[in-house]
């Protein structure tokens, strides 16, 4: 799967912080940035064995 730099940018912001898996809210303000910009690029089919 091809993700656009944004998105990319959005998910190495969540995954590159030690308390990524975490429910700190800001593992999951940074969850959800990541969400929100992949449905903008790609809708609100997520192919999770793809990503």
């Amino acid at each position: 799967m091809k993700l656009s730099s944004e998105t990319e940018k959005k998910l190495d912001a969540w995954v590159k912080v030690d308390t990524w898996h975490t429910n700190h809210v800001l593992d999951m303000d940074r969850w959800y940035d990541f969400v929100n910009q992949y449905q903008r690029d790609h809708g609100y089919s997520i192919d999770e064995s793809a990503l």
